[in-house]
């Protein structure tokens, strides 16, 4: 009777002492598959080696290339999906590692980035729209009408078209008199530059205290138009020189 006293509290204790053990070993293995699978996550994060190759500054108008070369972890990733900025539309290359795309003229700048392998790995790149911010017509006080020095006022003239770095070309016409929205030839600016001249010559007549209107019809870098036109009073001692038709 008395060993049976005595095994009763030995047998609680070693099962006490069992069971301890075995839930702290099941902790241990718990937490050691969660350090484990952080460390996996930050190991498969750190090890993306992937290029993201294309230009970063675009032109409105323009088709431009990107290429994802893909090295670390997987060189040849299962899938791959590209992510553009509003302006940018894609030509072709949507799951492949490159890709085309245009640049319409809502263009102003973005990321362009690739997923790899469902999110597993990606690149992004920084871009921004040559000549920055949005292209913009020149307004009519840009429009300059000059004689030509020597000139007496009704023979030859400058015409100057500033603040035309968004300018791509300028179809050109004049007004005078009986002659209407005459054509005078045309103008390109493939630099951006900043002011565009033209010279125009009028045709023989006597133009004393009249207007001279030229208007700029414009073609702008994002393929829109716009027209900007000035006039100028002539004050003159003689005619025309015979110049333009």
């Amino acid at each position: 009777m008395k060993k049976s006293i005595f095994a009763l509290p030995v047998l609680a204790m070693v099962l006490l002492f069992s069971c301890s053990k075995e839930s702290s070993l099941e902790d241990q293995l718990q937490s050691g598959s969660s350090e484990e699978l952080k460390s996996t996550s930050l190991i498969s994060s750190s090890n993306c080696d992937n290029d993201l190759i294309g230009p970063t500054v675009l032109s409105v108008g323009s088709t431009v290339t990107f290429t994802c070369v893909a090295n670390a972890p997987d060189p040849n990733p299962s899938s791959i999906v590209w992510t553009v900025p509003t302006g940018l539309r894609i030509i072709s290359g949507q799951g492949t590692a490159t890709l085309r795309v245009s640049v319409g003229s809502a263009f102003n700048g973005g990321q362009i980035s690739v997923d790899l392998n469902q999110g597993q790995c990606g690149k992004s790149m920084g871009l921004s729209r040559a000549g920055g911010g949005s292209v913009t017509c020149p307004s009519r006080s840009n429009l300059f009408i000059a004689a030509a020095a020597g000139a007496n006022g009704c023979d030859d003239f400058g015409i100057s078209l500033n603040n035309a770095n968004d300018v791509a070309s300028v179809s050109w016409t004049y007004s005078i008199q009986s002659i209407n929205n005459r054509s005078f030839g045309t103008s390109s600016n493939p630099n951006g530059n900043y002011s565009i001249f033209k010279p125009l010559y009028l045709p023989t007549g006597s133009y004393n205290n009249h207007y001279l209107w030229v208007t700029a019809n414009i073609t702008l870098t994002d393929g829109s138009t716009c027209t900007v036109s000035n006039s100028k009073l002539l004050s003159c001692s003689g005619s025309g020189g015979g110049g333009n038709p």
